[in-house]
């Protein structure tokens, strides 16, 4: 608490799509990054299309010198994934996969599924 003190973080109340939208661009000699975990599932179609959306759209404006990172915590087909996704060139790569509450973590080497 007392760092958290020392050092405030701004706090924005914005619905996620928008505020990505709205806020983060990819910049030269710089990765934009976006993280989520467990949160898809409690979207509505319509909003977890316009995020997905935004997050499509902001790797579509990366290059090689202002790449975009897209990693989540998901569920997947039967148990929960960690997910990367690396834009400009959108390479989707399983990282791990869990159970729900993290108990076991198996990690892939190469993000491959015949690791």
């Amino acid at each position: 608490m007392d760092v958290a003190r020392q050092h405030p973080v701004p706090i924005d109340r914005s619905d996620g799509a928008a505020w990505l939208a709205a806020t983060v661009r990819a910049q030269p000699d710089s990765l934009a990054f976006v993280y989520h975990t467990v949160m898809l599932q409690y979207l509505d179609a319509v909003s977890r299309a316009r995020l997905l959306d935004a997050i499509g759209d902001l790797g579509a404006t990366s290059t090689k010198r202002s790449p975009v990172a897209w990693l989540r915590f998901e569920s997947g087909p039967g148990e929960m994934e960690l997910r990367l996704t690396v834009y400009p060139d959108g390479v989707d790569r399983t990282i791990a996969t869990a159970d729900a509450h993290r108990q076991w973590i198996a990690w892939r080497r190469h993000g491959r599924d015949d690791d």
